[in-house]
């Protein structure tokens, strides 16, 4: 899996800067902190980088979780804003009818 197409690890991320811990994110969405620290741990692994400073329960980004944090946020907000069009343009599909019939038939 590459780390840049896991969008839903990255929102985890987005969320976990902004409520500063795996805890208050796990209760918010209702998944396992174990199963949250895991994902960011398998990120950070595979950038090769820490993401954030442990200060006990409370997360602190390093400089590469600022890096990350101000390069990834635009593309993760875009590919929200794309997903959201593309539902969007999917429902409005749906109300569209086809109608096929022979060429000459107009004739």
């Amino acid at each position: 899996m590459s780390t840049v197409s896991d969008l839903d690890t990255w929102r985890l991320f987005f969320k976990i800067v902004s409520r500063g811990s795996i805890a208050k994110v796990s209760e918010e969405i209702g998944v396992e902190a174990s199963s949250i620290s895991r994902r960011i741990n398998k990120l950070e692994k595979d950038l090769g980088v820490e993401l954030f400073r442990r200060k006990g329960k409370q997360l602190v980004l390093t400089s590469a979780g600022s890096v990350a944090y101000s390069r990834m946020r635009r593309i993760v907000f875009d590919a929200a804003s794309l997903f959201k069009d593309l539902q969007v343009a999917r429902d409005n599909d749906r109300d569209l009818i086809t109608i096929a019939c022979p060429i000459d038939l107009s004739e």
